[in-house]
C-alpha cells in the first residue's frame, strides 16, 4: 500500500527509497521526518497513518492528507477525532457552512442525534513571543544533547538572552545527563540547578517523542489554564449561530498538561474548607472558571461542553474527558457519553467514570516497547 497510486503524490506517506536511520533534526517538521526517515519508528508511524486513512470516507481522505502536510499540529487531532467518531459508530461531515457563513470542523451524526464538534490545539495556536525566541537556542541544545532513549520536559529555563554566553547552561545540562540512571525506576527524574542566570529545572523521562525529538517545553499551570480559556473564547464566534449542541475539542498537548488544568480553567480553583462539625477538611471549587463567568447566569452557553484531550501522539493515546457546561440542559448523543464525564455539582467536581475504556487504542496505536 505504501507505493499505491493514491499516495504517490504525497511522498511523505511512502517508504523512502534511500536509507536514513536518523531521527528528526532540531526544528524539523513531522512531515519532513516521515518523508525521509527509514527508522522503525517512522515506518510504524507511516503505517498507522495509512491504515487509518483507509478507514476515512474516500471523499475526505485527501482533505486529511493535505491538512496533515500543511498544518500538522492542529490537523493531527482532527484526524484522530474523525477516526474516534467512526469507532464510536458515528458519521461525520467536514466544514459544512452554518448560518453565519462559518465552517465548523465536524457535523457528527449518531443515528437521529447530531452535534457539532469544533477542534483547537491552543499550545500551537498561540503566537510566538520574545521569550520563545530567547529560549530557542537553549531548547535546540537540549534536543541535540539529550541522551538516546530519554526526553526532557522543560519546566523552567534560566534568563539567558539570545546573544548571551551559554557555557554555564551547557555545562550544567550535560552534567545532569551524565547523572541519569542506567535503569530508571521512576517515570520522571527531576533535576534542578540554580545558575548565575537563573533556575534550570528539568524533568527527564525514559521515552522519546513520536518523531524522535527529545525536548518538550511546557508552561506553568497558570499558563496552561490561560491557554485553555483563550482557546474556548477564541472559538465561540465560529459556532455561535449553531442550533445543535456544540462540543469544543481542546488538545492539551505536552507532558505538562493534566486534566486538573482543565478543572481550573473551566470550573475554578479548589480551596480547602474546614468543617468544624466533624473536624474534617473538604475541597470546594471557587467558581471563577470560564464556564462560570459572571453576568451570564441566564444565558444559554455556546458550548454544551469541552472534549478535553491530553497529549495524543503515536505512543500516548489517553481517552478524552467530557466537561459539561453547567448551563447546558440539552442532551448529547449516548455514544459520546462513553468517555469519562465531569460536572460541577454543589461546589465540587463530580467525576463519572468512563462507560467504555481505551477507545482511542482501537485506532491501532503502538507501544514504545516495540521499538
Amino acid at each position: 500500500m505504501e507505493n499505491s497510486d493514491k499516495y504517490s503524490k504525497w511522498k511523505w506517506l511512502s517508504k523512502p527509497t534511500t536509507i536514513d536511520n536518523t531521527y528528526s533534526k532540531a526544528g524539523e517538521s513531522v512531515v519532513s521526518w516521515l518523508g525521509r526517515s527509514t527508522t522503525k519508528r517512522a515506518q510504524i508511524f507511516r503505517q498507522f497513518l495509512e491504515r487509518n486513512l483507509e478507514e476515512i470516507p474516500s471523499e475526505y481522505q485527501e482533505h486529511f492528507i493535505k491538512a496533515l502536510q500543511t498544518r500538522w499540529d492542529s490537523a493531527f487531532l482532527e484526524f484522530i477525532l474523525a477516526r474516534t467518531i467512526q469507532v464510536l459508530g458515528g458519521k461525520f461531515f467536514i466544514e459544512l457552512k452554518n448560518p453565519d457563513g462559518k465552517c465548523p470542523d465536524f457535523l457528527v451524526s449518531f443515528g437521529v442525534h447530531q452535534l457539532i464538534i469544533e477542534v483547537v490545539s491552543p499550545s500551537f495556536d498561540s503566537e510566538g513571543d520574545e521569550e520563545r525566541t530567547r529560549d530557542k537556542p537553549l531548547i535546540e541544545f537540549i534536543n541535540a544533547k539529550t541522551p538516546t532513549g530519554w526526553s526532557v520536559s522543560v519546566i523552567q529555563l534560566p534568563n539567558i538572552g539570545y546573544e548571551d554566553p551559554k557555557n554555564e547552561f551547557k555545562r550544567t545540562f550535560l552534567q545532569m545527563c551524565d547523572e541519569l540512571p542506567d535503569n530508571p525506576k521512576e517515570d520522571f527524574v527531576y533535576k534542578s540547578k540554580k545558575l548565575k542566570s537563573g533556575l534550570l529545572h528539568l524533568g527527564f523521562f525514559p521515552q522519546e517523542q513520536m518523531n524522535g525529538s527529545r525536548c518538550y517545553s511546557i508552561g506553568s499551570p497558570k499558563d496552561t489554564e490561560d491557554r485553555i480559556k483563550y482557546a474556548a473564547k477564541k472559538k465561540r464566534k465560529q459556532v455561535r449561530s449553531e442550533s445543535l449542541p456544540v462540543l469544543l475539542a481542546i488538545h492539551g498537548s505536552g507532558y505538562g498538561v493534566k486534566f486538573d488544568d482543565f478543572d481550573r480553567a473551566l470550573f475554578g480553583y479548589k480551596t480547602i474548607v474546614e468543617n468544624t462539625k466533624n473536624n474534617l477538611q473538604e475541597a470546594v471549587i471557587k467558581p471563577d472558571g470560564i464556564f462560570l463567568e459572571s453576568g451570564k447566569e441566564n444565558k444559554s452557553p455556546t458550548f454544551a461542553g469541552i472534549l478535553a484531550f491530553k497529549s495524543v501522539d503515536l505512543f500516548r493515546h489517553p481517552d478524552p474527558v467530557i466537561y459539561h457546561h453547567p448551563r447546558f440542559f440539552g442532551e448529547l448523543p449516548e455514544e459520546i457519553m462513553f468517555f469519562e464525564q465531569r460536572r460541577l455539582r454543589d461546589s465540587a467536581i463530580n467525576i463519572q467514570p468512563p462507560k467504555r475504556k481505551n477507545i482511542l487504542a482501537e485506532l491501532g496505536f503502538t507501544s514504545s516497547d516495540c521499538l
